[in-house]
């Protein structure tokens, strides 16, 4: 019995090696937070799905429960949204199909689009800053990049003379561009003047932006949020 079983199962793929390996594949092409998003997601996943064992009898049934099993720990619909995501595609590289429906099987959820600052708004922000993060954040607004693109940007990555950025991977720290996309941002004359101040006492010889160990920053957003707060533009919390 246990030798037709063996050879039975003999095809059949393990669900923990199968989560395994679709982390080993994503952390090749995708940066280590994404990589460590998809970690947390599918190790919740696995403990929700304990009484199976091979990726195959993942059901419909299997990934309600999942999101029940979400939904009783506080997540928020958006949340459950995203890590239901993370597992639909685990099992899309391997064309297992469940019927699971994101239309009918997830809550709903409103995404608010965001409302940029007024220029006077913008003003009573910058009123705010130290001296440092009003470069940071005019380097936001000057280029229109993305968080870790300004996290990863270094000194070579920018044309004073040609007034451009350029945004590039940079495979020693796993950072890679959203959609690998190699991408020339123009910069306006105001933050070409404020970047050749600050490269002639640059605070880091690589990169533009560094925190307090000289290594580079990636709280930007928690700080604009403080900067925001002070300057009363939030919701007050």
């Amino acid at each position: 019995m246990a030798e037709f079983e063996q050879a039975t199962n003999a095809n059949r793929i393990p669900l923990k090696n199968a989560v395994e390996a679709f982390l080993a594949e994503a952390s090749k092409k995708k940066r280590p937070k994404t990589v460590g998003g998809y970690q947390l997601n599918l190790t919740q996943f696995l403990d929700s799905a304990k009484s199976l064992k091979f990726l195959d009898e993942v059901s419909k049934q299997t990934l309600r429960e999942f999101r029940d099993y979400l939904a009783t720990r506080g997540y928020e619909p958006r949340t459950l949204h995203n890590r239901v995501m993370t597992v639909l595609s685990l099992l899309k590289e391997h064309r297992i199909q469940t019927g699971f429906s994101l239309t009918n099987d997830l809550p709903t959820f409103e995404e608010d689009p965001p409302v940029p600052f007024a220029e006077e708004e913008l003003k009573k922000l910058f009123s705010v800053m130290t001296e440092e993060d009003r470069v940071r954040y005019k380097f936001f607004l000057g280029t229109a990049c993305r968080e870790q693109e300004v996290q990863y940007a270094t000194w070579t990555d920018v044309d004073i003379e040609r007034m451009e950025f350029h945004v590039r991977q940079k495979q020693d720290v796993g950072f890679v561009p959203k959609n690998h996309e190699k991408r020339t941002v123009p910069i306006p004359a105001s933050l070409v003047v404020l970047l050749r101040r600050r490269k002639k006492d640059a605070p880091h010889g690589r990169w533009i932006f560094v925190n307090k160990n000289s290594q580079p920053d990636g709280h930007f957003l928690k700080k604009l949020k403080r900067n925001a707060l002070e300057a009363g533009l939030n919701c007050g919390e």
